[in-house]
């Protein structure tokens, strides 16, 4: 793809956030790191299917249970916050309305994931758990644990999942006639989107929208990176972005 510079820079405006876009492009690529590492883990090591499962791999390794738990799904939010807010910038000129909704949108998913996220509070309740010296102090840290993972993929989850799933969308609908961005991108974008509508936690479907969703969303966020990297090398004298 090549865009024009003029209209690039006049919609990107490089030169005043051209730090922002290295360090998205950087923080894309930590992202496409973590995606795999995180589908290998889970394939090697499946979820525990009770509480006391649960526990027990907290106790056998803390470190595999916070994975488990999603502790680098908060990394993953917090870079597609940082996301979110760069391609606000590269879009903002060409569609403000479509874009800031996005932008809002995900935001609140993000924000909704964060406060879901129960991996630090079961790491406590399981060592709290082993060190009970009573049957009736540990039946109470079993009813804080799964009290623990129905709110990690409650509501809460659920609403993150279609804020963002509606985010994207937007995102991908206002790349469709940038300068800056391909319609490969865009349409990649929609594709990902299109397999978010259905949340991970709705079951064996839910599970299987969500893998494939993967697949889409990885080539999104290297095409992605390959525009951010490039924006942050850009300067008045290139004739064309490819």
């Amino acid at each position: 793809m090549k865009t024009n510079t003029t209209a690039m820079i006049q919609e990107a405006n490089p030169k005043k956030w051209k730090s922002i876009y290295r360090i998205t492009g950087i923080l894309i690529i930590i992202m496409l790191i973590i995606i795999p590492v995180q589908v290998i883990i889970f394939a090697l090591s499946p979820h525990p299917k009770t509480v006391e499962g649960w526990l027990e791999l907290f106790e056998n390794s803390w470190i595999l249970g916070l994975v488990h738990f999603d502790i680098l799904y908060i990394i993953n939010n917090v870079i597609l916050a940082v996301i979110y807010f760069s391609v606000y910038l590269t879009l903002k000129k060409r569609n403000l309305t479509l874009i800031t909704l996005a932008l809002i949108l995900g935001f609140l998913g993000i924000a909704s994931y964060l406060s879901s996220n129960k991996a630090i509070e079961m790491l406590f309740i399981s060592k709290e758990y082993y060190l009970a010296s009573s049957d009736i102090q540990q039946n109470i840290l079993l009813s804080s644990a799964k009290n623990m993972i129905l709110e990690w993929k409650g509501t809460a989850y659920v609403i993150y999942y279609i804020l963002n799933c509606i985010a994207l969308y937007l995102i991908s609908i206002s790349m469709l006639n940038s300068s800056i961005y391909s319609k490969l991108i865009a349409i990649v974008g929609l594709i990902s989107a299109f397999f978010m509508m259905i949340p991970a936690n709705f079951g064996y479907i839910g599970i299987i929208f969500s893998l494939v969703s993967l697949i889409p969303w990885y080539i999104f966020c290297v095409l992605l990176a390959k525009v951010f990297f490039k924006l942050s090398n850009c300067n008045q004298k290139s004739e064309t972005i490819t």
